[in-house]
């Protein structure tokens, strides 16, 4: 359907209207138009209900408010029936929810522990404790950064957590420090009053709620996306205490880490700080979940940024640099 009438068809509705009817001859000799293109335009305004057969071939106007009765009354109907069954359905709902979250507070309260095996419902789980935490969100989590677009959508409700006053501290693995995201969350959060820190072994995910419930990754293999749940109130007062003591022993990771470049990669600062303290290669590799070859060839990396030809003259160098 056109959104506007042509020019032709404007013309001939007007003419049409100044008579009590008009054929298609009288309408093409008053206007000079071609009977075709007369016949197009009656089409036009016939399609809009615009115009009506009087009866040997000849043509009515309809008043406009008319046609647009014809025209929008169908429609106007199903929008109340839609409106009406939106309605409906809302009315049907609605008393489910006080239902539910009294449901939900009452598994609070009884179930101390839980296996959820199904990654969907785990996350919305961890959804409907994130929206409900009043002081305190502690997160460990290994591995690499998500995509961007997923970085920016946690951030945007991490801010509105933090403008809530509520205290958020992230421990990342190393490797983050490598992450173009990861950084750009950093450097994003960080001003607001998110806290960030790195290990170089980070064994398991874990996500704790005012020190309460506690979600942790149940990892038996790569792919298990299913979380253990507890609202244990020893067992989560452990966790929290195990935080707070690994903590204390991560590496700050700040703004000004996340957009200064860096001359070495997190996990060669890692083998760097392994090779200070001693360990051998094996252990290093061990500790840092790779071959002792990957490993070899990161400490070959880095005794050639430094020029070091030796454990003991890489360490020199590296602490005079500032590495260590």
């Amino acid at each position: 359907m056109r959104s506007m009438l042509t020019a032709n068809a404007l013309h001939v509705y007007q003419f049409i209207s100044a008579l009590p009817e008009a054929t298609v001859e009288l309408v093409s000799e008053g206007l000079a138009l071609r009977k075709r293109d007369t016949q197009e335009a009656i089409g036009e305004l016939a399609a809009l209900h615009l115009v009506q057969v009087a009866g040997d071939d000849a043509y009515v106007a309809v008043p406009p408010e008319v046609a647009l009765a014809g025209l929008v009354d169908a429609q106007e109907r199903q929008i109340l029936d839609l409106q009406r069954e939106v309605a409906e359905r809302r009315a049907t709902m609605l008393p489910l929810v006080p239902k539910y979250l009294e449901a939900r507070a009452r598994v609070s309260d009884v179930s101390q522990f839980e296996i959820v095996e199904d990654a969907t419902a785990a996350q919305q789980l961890l959804l409907d404790l994130g929206r409900r935490v009043n002081k305190e969100v502690l997160m460990v989590v290994p591995g690499r950064g998500s995509t961007v677009e997923m970085h920016e959508e946690s951030d945007a409700k991490d801010l509105k957590l933090l403008e809530r006053g509520v205290i958020r501290k992230n421990l990342y693995h190393e490797r983050r420090r490598d992450h173009a995201a990861t950084r750009n969350s950093v450097a994003r959060l960080t001003p607001a009053g998110a806290e960030f820190r790195t290990l170089p072994v980070v064994p398991w995910r874990l996500f704790m709620f005012d020190r309460h419930a506690a979600i942790l990754s149940r990892g038996r293999e790569s792919d298990d996306g299913a979380v253990i749940v507890t609202r244990d109130a020893d067992l989560v007062r452990l966790l929290g205490a195990l935080f707070d003591a690994v903590w204390e022993f991560a590496d700050p990771f700040t703004v000004d880490d996340a957009t200064t470049e860096q001359q070495l990669s997190a996990t060669q600062r890692t083998i760097l700080r392994g090779l200070a303290s001693g360990l051998t290669d094996e252990a290093l590799a061990s500790r840092l979940g790779m071959s002792v070859r990957t490993c070899r060839r990161h400490i070959a990396q880095i005794f050639e940024l430094l020029g070091a030809d030796s454990r003991f003259q890489a360490g020199a160098l590296a602490a005079a640099k500032g590495w260590l």
